[in-house]
């Protein structure tokens, strides 16, 4: 289950290390979104990490990325 100060730990580490992407919270769902750029292509992708706070850290996040690269991402269609 992910505690407040969890929260607040989680929201460091990503903002120390990806401090373009922005928390979110909606009803039983937390994560964080933003824009990566592509190494190779300059393209910008949309990068979504999602999980359930009841779940949440025995169940790692889900990765959401738009548009998708090779077979193995998911986009926003694919979200539940």
């Amino acid at each position: 289950m992910l505690t407040e100060t969890r929260w607040q730990k989680e929201q460091e580490l990503m903002h120390s290390t990806f401090p373009e992407f922005t928390p979110f919270t909606k009803s039983d769902r937390f994560g964080f979104e933003g824009y990566l750029k592509g190494s190779k292509s300059g393209n910008p992708y949309r990068v979504t990490l999602e999980a359930d706070q009841k779940s949440y850290p025995q169940c790692p996040p889900s990765v959401f990325m738009n548009p998708r690269i090779g077979m193995f991402w998911t986009g926003a269609e694919d979200r539940p």
